[in-house]
């Protein structure tokens, strides 16, 4: 997924990319991608290739943005964290309303 960079190639030869979230599935890090971009934050996810393979261990997928956004990236995810509904509280065990 490319970032959208409004800044000249200079200054982005000499910017890192820092980890803000891993996992292993693809589409979370995607979700948390899609987010970030909505809130004016570029990033993108690394390691999707790997996270895919059939191997022993599996790969982890991260979402990486420009240092200089961390800060305000990892709020965000804290924020969408926070809004996400608990697995467990997920029963697909037994049938909704009774049906």
């Amino acid at each position: 997924m490319p970032m959208n960079l409004d800044t000249d190639q200079h200054d982005l030869d000499h910017t890192k990319l820092v980890s803000v979230f891993s996992c292993q599935d693809e589409p979370s890090a995607a979700l948390r991608v899609h987010v970030l971009t909505d809130a004016g934050i570029p990033a993108v996810v690394i390691g999707a290739l790997t996270a895919g393979m059939r191997t022993e261990s599996l790969g982890w997928v991260q979402v990486k943005v420009l240092e200089h956004d961390e800060d305000a990236a990892k709020q965000v995810l804290s924020e969408l964290q926070q809004e996400e509904p608990d697995p467990e509280a997920w029963n697909v065990d037994s049938p909704a309303d009774g049906v």
